[in-house]
């Protein structure tokens, strides 16, 4: 307790307090900001001596109150926007992250038909650097970048190269959105992937789901029309990568950071295409260039979008927001390549849109 001759205001005391001309000022917490403020304004008045403050407020006496006062508030304020707007707004990232990467594999679909796969990825991945440094300094700055497991990041970035080669193939020979609907398997190939890998346990919502899904697959390639395209494995083989990523991942998390894994892989991707661009490389004009430039930049930034959108909401409110790639993807489609969707191409669509909700919703750790 500080006594303080003829305080103004005797907080704790109440109005009755003030009213009864208490002279005593009860300040509790002084490391707090307003215990700081209160002394401050006693040590100004001339009725507290700052001497006879304790070290601690002392010392945030000297630094400045209000530098405190300012750091308190700003804390306290975010604190506040983001438990107020999180479910809303973890979604509306999750949608415009997604609708960015979609819109990037539409322009990466318009300039690999004219150069090289290899050199459009080369290219895109090193514009994607900025993005990812920009994400990297929200995240803890450079040491978010900072990798523990070599073996480790190198085997995920290698399933990461691995399902970004096969899915650029994929769009430059089959239509936009069908190429981009079968990659959205990947929670099929999750689910049937920890059941022989990690030997987890399958209930039969889960094996229903993945049959269910499957077949979507089968309807959305349609090999009862006579000939079926070999392309079709393609997004699946990307499919198929990026799930095995995604297993190793649970694992990977423990040790590496978010941004960390990203920027290796892009690295990876960069490392790889490297020799292949260089040996067919292919004379670029200013569309090609800012098609690729634009693409890498809607890939960074989507990203992340995509990871930024869980630090405001669940993973099992946020995952299913993914899915709104799908919808882009048609909508990209039919604007840009006149590609609209037959009834049964619409049915599989639905048939994977639900089982992979269902999976994420009773799963939402595998993301």
């Amino acid at each position: 307790m500080i006594q303080v001759r003829q305080a103004p205001l005797a907080l704790g005391a109440g109005a009755a307090g003030h009213r009864a001309g208490a002279n005593i000022l009860p300040i509790h917490c002084l490391s707090n900001w307003y215990g700081i403020v209160l002394y401050w304004i006693g040590c100004r008045a001339g009725t507290v001596r700052c001497a006879d403050a304790p070290p601690k407020t002392r010392h945030m006496l000297e630094r400045g109150v209000f530098y405190d006062l300012r750091k308190c508030v700003q804390r306290r304020a975010s604190i506040w926007r983001a438990d107020k707007a999180s479910p809303l707004r973890g979604s509306a990232l999750m949608v415009i992250g997604c609708s960015l990467i979609v819109l990037n594999d539409a322009l990466m679909k318009l300039v690999i038909v004219e150069i090289p796969v290899a050199q459009a990825i080369f290219v895109r991945s090193v514009v994607a650097i900025l993005p990812i440094l920009l994400l990297a300094g929200r995240y803890g700055g450079m040491q978010a970048l900072r990798w523990r497991s070599f073996s480790g990041q190198f085997m995920a970035g290698g399933f990461a190269v691995g399902a970004l080669a096969s899915h650029i193939i994929g769009l430059r020979h089959l239509p936009f959105a069908e190429a981009i609907i079968l990659v959205h398997a990947s929670p099929l190939f999750v689910v049937v992937l920890a059941h022989f890998l990690l030997r987890e346990q399958v209930g039969w919502g889960g094996r229903s789901a993945v049959v269910v899904g499957f077949l979507g697959v089968v309807l959305i390639a349609q090999p009862t029309g006579g000939e079926i395209s070999w392309y079709f494995l393609l997004p699946l083989t990307a499919a198929l990568f990026s799930a095995t990523r995604d297993i190793m991942l649970r694992q990977l998390v423990a040790s590496e950071t978010s941004v960390s894994i990203l920027m290796f892989s892009n690295a990876m991707a960069l490392v790889c295409t490297l020799p292949f661009a260089v040996y067919i490389w292919s004379p670029m004009n200013g569309e090609h260039l800012w098609l690729l430039v634009t693409a890498g930049l809607f890939f960074g930034v989507g990203i992340f979008f995509m990871i930024d959108a869980y630090r405001f909401a669940s993973a099992s409110l946020v995952s299913g927001f993914r899915y709104s790639g799908i919808l882009w993807a048609f909508l990209l489609g039919i604007v840009i390549w006149g590609d609209a969707p037959g009834a049964v191409e619409l049915l599989g669509v639905a048939l994977i849109f639900g089982s992979g909700i269902f999976i994420l919703q009773r799963n939402p750790q595998r993301e």
